[in-house]
């Protein structure tokens, strides 16, 4: 079944706070740094600045992508349901609105870092923790579209 994609609106923050925090919660190398309540307040600045697409399966909300400009900042999928084309989906229809596209992924999500890979995302730089609040090494990820012949 394929995902119905739309542009996110404050009633989808609750659903998108739900989805960080159960990943922060479900992956022991992930640090507990924020409660659901501030995740959810997240969710709502991200959505207020226009950058976020949900994925609805039925009335499920499955995933999300937030992306400002070519900067992808987040993109989730509803714990149970990864593995099921909604990542490759909302990430297809950032590819569609950009020439180019980048990201930074915490180095320890081998899952994440292999999906991005596989989506035709290069390695173009590491971190080593200093520049994000997990204190955690990252690996910044470019991607883009081919030029046509």
């Amino acid at each position: 079944m394929k995902a119905r994609l739309r542009a996110a609106d404050l009633a989808d923050a609750g659903g998108m706070g739900d989805i960080l925090w159960d990943f922060q919660d479900q992956n022991d190398w992930m640090p507990n740094l924020y409660p659901r309540g501030e995740m959810i307040r997240f969710s709502e600045q991200m959505t207020g600045k226009g950058w976020v697409t949900v994925a609805l399966y039925g009335e499920i909300l499955a995933g999300f992508i937030a992306r400002d400009g070519d900067e992808i900042c987040a993109l989730y999928v509803r714990p149970g349901l990864e593995r099921q084309g909604i990542g490759k989906q909302l990430l297809d229809s950032a590819k569609s609105e950009c020439e180019s596209l980048w990201l930074r992924c915490l180095a320890p999500n081998a899952a994440a870092r292999q999906f991005y890979r596989r989506e035709g995302f290069a390695e173009i730089d590491r971190g080593n923790g200093d520049g994000n609040d997990e204190g955690l090494p990252e690996v910044t990820y470019g991607w883009a579209l081919e030029p046509s012949t």
